[in-house]
């Protein structure tokens, strides 16, 4: 979930000098794939919304916790499993030479044929809304991306990160992949967030305080000279797609709140190279490192038990 950033004057928002690297040259866009009348849609798109309309956009008050019920798990679950699905079934295609937009279609396919809607496309304003299924951040691109006709080039990396709508609920992952030989930092960048992940849930249990989230992550990316970007947090995500608990993924701005029975959220921490001042692109979505530093993340989605915790979209 994005905080409030400065907005860059990058021409086009599709290509971003910073002097530090050669940066990047993002692709053209194509146009969003028709939802199949099929699959059910949240509260801020139809069926229609495939085709440029959209319903009203539901905000929360960011001030109380969401929680699924009980009977609501067994879906919870499954719409878990077919966002991990999907990410298992794109993952051969990371590859050299393939467009992200190539990328975009295999997911926006894999979760249209299982009924469940691509929870990105058309989210945000009505004016602007994210036109893809799947975010694609390369390199020095934090998060944001938008999928284009840009092809993967050998030590690119690239996080995928998306999530997914069905009966009723959303569930939300994200992996950084490594296109052929990188450089040793990309390597240990994505060791880092990958680790720091794995650390924050290592870290849960009902009773116990959000803000140990980040606390685990800062600490484990501390050990490698990283740093976790704070202006991305994880959020609470069930009934809603983005809601209440705000996630921290440091301690300069701790969590606030207890662990519940029933309260669902994602952790997606952004491991960066160093501290960076982050830019938003004129597309109003791609967001870029001011120095081109490079980043990387993963993300899963939790569900806090009375008993423990499960990793909704674990392998």
């Amino acid at each position: 979930m994005l905080k409030s950033i400065s907005r860059s004057s990058a021409s086009g928002g599709r290509f971003f000098s910073t002097g530090r690297r050669k940066a990047i040259r993002l692709g053209k866009v194509g146009p969003p794939y028709f939802v199949p009348p099929h699959v059910n849609t949240p509260e801020y798109a139809n069926h229609a919304g495939a085709i440029g309309s959209r319903g009203p956009v539901f905000t929360p008050d960011m001030t109380i916790p969401l929680t699924v019920k009980r009977e609501d798990w067994p879906k919870l679950r499954e719409i878990s499993k077919i966002v991990r699905g999907a990410m298992d079934h794109v993952r051969p295609h990371v590859v050299l030479g393939k467009t992200t937009e190539e990328l975009d279609l295999i997911v926006f396919r894999y979760l249209t044929s299982h009924g469940a809607y691509p929870s990105s496309l058309y989210y945000g304003p009505k004016e602007n809304a994210f036109p893809k299924s799947i975010c694609t951040s390369i390199n020095e691109v934090l998060a944001h991306g938008i999928p284009d006709d840009r092809p993967l080039e050998n030590g690119d990396i690239i996080n995928i990160d998306f999530a997914a709508f069905k009966d009723g609920l959303h569930s939300d992952m994200s992996e950084t992949f490594i296109i052929g030989e990188a450089s040793d930092v990309a390597k240990k960048l994505v060791q880092a967030a990958r680790g720091s992940l794995q650390a924050a849930i290592s870290r849960l249990k009902p009773g116990e305080k959000l803000s140990v989230i980040g606390e685990a992550i800062e600490e484990h990316c501390h050990t490698y000279g990283f740093h976790s970007h704070d202006f991305v947090s994880g959020h609470g995500i069930g009934y809603s797609y983005h809601g209440p608990p705000v996630i921290e993924h440091s301690t300069r701005t701790p969590a606030i709140g207890l662990m519940t029975p029933g309260m669902v959220f994602t952790i997606e921490p952004l491991v960066g190279e160093r501290e960076a001042q982050p830019f938003l692109l004129s597309d109003g979505w791609t967001i870029v490192s001011s120095d081109a530093s490079l980043s990387a993340q993963f993300e899963h989605t939790i569900l806090i038990m009375d008993d423990g915790v499960e990793v909704l979209t674990g392998p």
